[in-house]
């Protein structure tokens, strides 16, 4: 400012403490997902410098404390037992804020479009098998023998 004396200026930084706001927890591509399918758990907080962000899954056991990346923590084929509560806490000195998601993962068995390789094996086997057995009928038939009887016999009376 000016005043009779002279003039002065100051500079100062004005520090304004804030407890984390506009806190996101999200689960891509959902928040119910089939089983093998991968999940992203994603927690965000708007423009809060200094802010610590910890995911944990909830159990009654005891939280299991998440190995995150930035707020994501990603489940690479997604089974049963990844399905519960998960908590984000965003926190810095000033005071903290929680966020809770439900994820569910769907078993196999409830899906429809589903194939077990058991039973993928066994339909290109019987594919295969059974008109192998309907040709093997088809040139004994032919062959007009008893018992064993050639391929190549059975081609040279068609000749």
């Amino acid at each position: 400012g000016i005043n009779q004396a002279g003039r002065s200026r100051k500079e100062v930084e004005l520090i304004i403490q804030a407890t984390p706001k506009d806190i996101k927890l999200t689960a891509f591509p959902s928040e119910s997902v089939k089983e093998g399918d991968t999940v992203i758990i994603s927690c965000t907080c708007g423009n809060v410098p200094e802010t610590w962000i910890i995911l944990k899954k909830k159990a009654q056991t005891g939280d299991t404390v998440l190995k995150s990346i930035d707020g994501a923590y990603t489940i690479q084929k997604a089974q049963l037992k990844d399905a519960g509560v998960y908590e984000c806490e965003s926190k810095n000195k000033v005071g903290s804020q929680l966020r809770s998601l439900t994820l569910d993962v769907q078993g196999r068995e409830n899906n429809k479009d589903y194939f077990s390789p058991e039973l993928l094996m066994l339909y290109c086997a019987s594919s295969l098998i059974i008109p192998a057995i309907g040709m093997i009928i088809y040139f004994a038939r032919k062959a007009n023998m008893k018992g064993s009887y050639s391929l190549v016999e059975a081609q040279k009376s068609k000749v």
